[in-house]
């Protein structure tokens, strides 16, 4: 088959990827009246002798090299001008751009207050503005996935106002922040999906390459910088030009401090393309001059093997209980009582004080596909004292039939009262609770089948297959209660009432891990509506099947 000169178009997207325009700006001169000599080629793109024999290589059955120079045959100018039309960005008007800072002012105004533990250190509207606009007219992102490691500042809104046709991902510690842009999805029809991470614990398995595009604002610390770019490496799609735009700053008399910075930048093997001074402006950080420059950070081969050992134990926020000078907290040797004896249980995190399992994982080991497919009679899980928002998921994602649940006693508390306590009982029923210092220490044991209702049932049959992604676990579950009840559903008619739901249309290809509390909460009442709307299809056909019988 004789290839188009659309095919050949669509090619050279799929070979430039973000970089599309550079391309693009190449192809428009190609299809110009007059033949362009290569000379001109270059001097005109800024790019390569070498970029621009390749792109005409790419298009070569369609471009006439001829004395004057190269262009496409006349015939195919018309498609191309389409083509390029299509992939053009629309302009910001100053209308558009009116309406969208009205909508962005709102956002940002209401936002989440920075938590200084964290390194919070809010944005300007302006700053956050014009990192949406930087990422909308320097890369492609039409179908691109972008993805904020963190996003206090709420740019992710900002890029999908302007970019609708892009995938913005937020991966965030913070629960607050996640649920703050899920309702602002909502609201305005945004194209964003937040997602669940304590990026020292691991980057969510959806995004691990899957992303063309990263921002992070990471915290101020060497450790905190090496690991948000170690996990943007991490989410960037292999084989296709990609880059990660990196906002960090430094005292105008801390040149220390900024070549300890830029040494982690090289020793992670980026090439930085660019650094643009005073990019960003804050609320505060005054010790920075309330400002940070960007750096635009293209990874080479190397980058992959240089983020592949993640340190997760030390300390990456400057301030706080979890900064550099914190006290470490000892677990209190009382709370050790409550554990089940024999000792032949898994320990999942944390190792304890002076007690020797017969097997510990971490938490990012327990939660990959081979550990969490196997069933462990007993596990204590130990979160203590830095991994607390692990604590609920962990609960759920274990396949045990006892499970001890070590954190801080407020973490503790928390499953015990609602909305947390609704989905432990899910699957357990209280056993002991004990507290002692700032621990706390919780044992479940089997929750009895006999009170359980359709929509308890799938969401058991769901909380079996944490390995699989939420829209597969989802689907099976609701397939196989209907067929204890003799009913026949298809994994289509699965998987349509599924994407009628908002945590299926957005968490489908998520992990159960990754989903935040906010959606975790609502998960029970999304099963129950899916299983009310097969019992109407199955109702429907039954009703169709008699009139034909």
């Amino acid at each position: 088959m004789n290839p188009t000169i659309e095919s050949a178009l669509d090619q050279l997207r799929r070979q430039w990827g973000i970089d599309l325009q550079r391309a693009h700006a190449v192809v428009a001169l190609l299809a110009s009246d007059k033949p362009v000599p290569m000379a001109d080629l270059v001097v005109k793109t800024g790019l390569s002798r070498s970029s621009i024999e390749g792109i005409v290589q790419s298009l070569r059955p369609f471009v006439q090299e001829l004395p004057a120079g190269f262009t496409i045959e006349g015939s195919h100018r018309s498609a191309v001008s389409g083509v390029l039309g299509a992939a053009q960005p629309s302009p910001l008007t100053r209308a558009n751009e009116s309406a969208i800072l009205s909508k962005l002012d709102e956002v940002i105004a209401d936002r989440p207050p920075p938590i200084w533990q964290l390194d919070h250190v809010p944005a300007t509207v302006e700053t956050v503005w014009r990192r949406a606009t930087y990422m909308y007219n320097t890369f492609n992102l039409h179908d691109a996935t972008v993805l904020m490691v963190g996003d206090q500042d709420m740019t992710s809104i900002a890029l999908a106002l302007i970019s609708p046709s892009t995938d913005v991902v937020v991966v965030d510690i913070d629960e607050r922040i996640l649920s703050y842009i899920h309702a602002a999805r909502h609201r305005l029809a945004l194209r964003i999906r937040p997602v669940f991470s304590d990026l020292r614990i691991t980057l969510p398995r959806s995004l691990q390459q899957r992303c063309h595009l990263v921002f992070t604002d990471p915290p101020y610390t060497e450790e905190g910088l090496r690991l948000f770019l170690q996990r943007a490496v991490q989410a960037l799609v292999q084989g296709e030009p990609t880059r990660v735009l990196l906002a960090y700053g430094f005292g105008d008399r801390q040149l220390a401090r900024a070549y300890k910075a830029q040494s982690v930048i090289h020793s992670l093997r980026f090439v930085q393309h660019a650094m643009l001074p005073d990019f960003h402006h804050f609320e505060g950080a005054q010790a920075i001059g309330s400002r940070s420059d960007l750096y635009v950070l293209e990874p080479t081969r190397r980058a992959i093997a240089a983020s592949r050992n993640v340190s997760g134990n030390r300390a990456i926020y400057s301030k706080g209980h979890e900064g550099p000078n914190a006290s470490i907290r000892s677990l209190p040797a009382e709370l050790l009582d409550v554990l089940p004896e024999p000792m032949d249980w898994l320990l999942v995190g944390n190792p304890l004080p002076e007690i020797a399992a017969k097997q510990r994982v971490p938490i990012n080991t327990f939660i990959r596909t081979r550990f969490v497919n196997t069933r462990a009679r007993r596990i204590v899980v130990n979160v203590y004292p830095g991994f607390d928002s692990y604590l609920l998921r962990l609960c759920l994602h274990a396949n045990a039939d006892y499970i001890t649940l070590i954190g801080t006693w407020r973490a503790v508390v928390k499953l015990r009262g609602q909305p947390h306590g609704e989905l432990v009982r899910l699957k357990y029923r209280e056993v002991c609770y004990r507290q002692a210092g700032n621990a706390g220490v919780l044992a479940l044991a089997p929750r009895e089948a006999s009170d359980m209702d359709a929509a308890d049932s799938v969401m058991i049959r769901l909380l079996r297959k944490p390995a699989a992604r939420l829209g597969s676990a989802w689907r099976e579950a609701l397939i196989r209660h209907f067929r204890t009840q003799d009913v026949v559903i298809t994994k289509n008619e699965a998987r349509g009432v599924i994407a009628d739901t908002e945590i299926g249309s957005i968490h489908g290809e998520s992990y159960l891990v990754e989903l935040p509390e906010s959606m975790l909460f609502r998960l029970r009442d999304a099963v129950a509506r899916t299983i009310e709307l097969l019992e109407g299809v199955s109702t429907k056909r039954a009703s169709v099947d008699q009139r034909h019988s």
